[in-house]
């Protein structure tokens, strides 16, 4: 999900940004029509980028 916001969407985020929009879209088919669902990145992945560890 994570390279997906990045390709389509232009956000970058880490693994928690992907799973919070994997929970948010599952939530917002729950939910149905009418409904708004808004899942909030609280990271940049940067931990992600070239295998590199960040502290």
């Amino acid at each position: 999900m994570c390279r997906r916001l990045a390709r389509e969407e232009g956000t970058f985020g880490g693994g928690s940004t992907g799973l919070n929009v994997v929970a948010a879209l599952a939530l917002a088919r729950e939910l149905g029509p009418g409904h708004h669902v808004v899942p909030l990145g609280r990271d940049r992945g940067l931990k992600c980028l070239g295998g590199a560890t960040y502290s």
